[in-house]
């Protein structure tokens, strides 16, 4: 009889234990830690009083989550959804990053199918968890090139820009990336003019012909664009460019300041203390998952670097609820496994 308990204390352990490692993404799932959440490519948004995630997370679409503390997420499941009579998007679903404009959410998504090349395309929702529902049929990016992770940049002088990356692979043969910026419509529906060269793989000592990833801060006057690529110690890597002027004069930063396997940024701010933060993907492979620190100027070095502290203290208390729920639930199995050896046994051996 105490065999049968034995084997019901395993179950229960293994079950435990698939639950902690297994990725959450049931539909209005609650208290889902990071730790839980399959993502490459993260994208963190501030609306109103929460923050939302979106990122890299589904074969067909994007799966949202919401989130008062960054600690623990509510999962909204599929926010977009491939849309069967869009010729342009059938795979390779990546990169969505959310833009709010007049009360209104875009976001801008990379995908491709077997007789287009990779693109960034375009969808809109009226709230931050969709649905999103493409704004047009053809995607925003130069449909002769493999184009890729378009980042929406609002220049503050009444015009807005996508900053993209022409592909380090063009037509299946490997070159150099490049980071391109163009100028894009009110209505997000067209890129204006002609694209402009930034810089490129290579420029940077620590990158090689890859580009991933731009997200674009204005900081005290200066552009600065993070970027990931692959360096020859870190793997793969985030450092910066920057300049005065938003289209040209690049400089690169001479190390990265996210390494180790770690990459594709997207900044904001704390929602409480206006903070600037930054979020990206770790490891680059499987399992990724999503990761936050504090980004700080350090006016020693001006230069860019992450605050440690400031993840460390989030996810102290992200853990202290997973131990809670350790301790609980090891307090119960061990009562009742002990109330029934107790009734099991013979009354002489009570």
């Amino acid at each position: 009889m105490v065999g049968n308990f034995s084997i019901y204390l395993l179950f229960l352990i293994a079950m435990f234990v698939y639950s902690l490692i297994t990725p959450v993404n049931t539909y209005g799932e609650t208290g889902i830690g990071l730790d839980e959440i399959q993502i490459r490519d993260p994208n963190i948004f501030v609306y109103g009083d929460k923050y939302y995630l979106t990122g890299t997370t589904h074969e067909y679409g994007f799966l949202g989550y919401s989130s008062d503390d960054l600690i623990n997420w509510q999962s909204h499941g599929l926010i977009y959804q491939r849309n069967t009579s869009n010729y342009w998007a059938s795979y390779h679903f990546w990169a969505p990053e959310i833009a709010i404009r007049n009360d209104k959410f875009y976001m801008f998504f990379t995908a491709k199918n077997d007789t287009t090349h990779r693109a960034t395309g375009v969808a809109v929702a009226d709230s931050p968890m969709g649905p999103y529902k493409d704004i047009c049929e053809d995607p925003l990016t130069p449909q002769e090139y493999d184009c890729l992770d378009g980042h929406l940049y609002d220049a503050e002088n009444g015009s807005e820009y996508l900053i993209y990356v022409n592909e380090w692979i063009q037509d299946g043969v490997e070159g150099i990336g490049e980071m391109w910026i163009q100028e894009i419509n009110s209505d997000y529906t067209k890129l204006l003019g002609e694209p402009t060269k930034l810089f490129q793989g290579y420029d940077a000592e620590w990158s090689n012909a890859v580009i991933d990833g731009p997200s674009m801060l204005k900081y005290n006057g200066i552009y600065y664009l993070f970027w990931t690529s692959f360096g020859p110690d870190e793997g793969y890597n985030v450092g910066y460019a920057y300049s005065d002027n938003l289209h040209k004069n690049y400089q690169q930063s001479s190390d990265p300041f996210i390494g180790y396997e770690s990459g594709h940024t997207t900044w904001f701010r704390d929602k409480d203390t206006n903070e600037l933060l930054i979020t990206f993907h770790h490891p680059n492979y499987d399992p990724e998952r999503c990761r936050i620190t504090q980004l700080i100027w350090d006016e020693n070095k001006s230069s860019w670097k992450t605050e440690p502290e400031y993840f460390k203290r989030r996810n102290i208390a992200g853990y202290s609820v997973n131990i809670g729920l350790i301790i609980i639930f090891g307090y119960i199995s061990m009562c009742y496994i002990l109330y029934r050896i107790s009734h099991s046994l013979p009354t002489d051996e009570r």
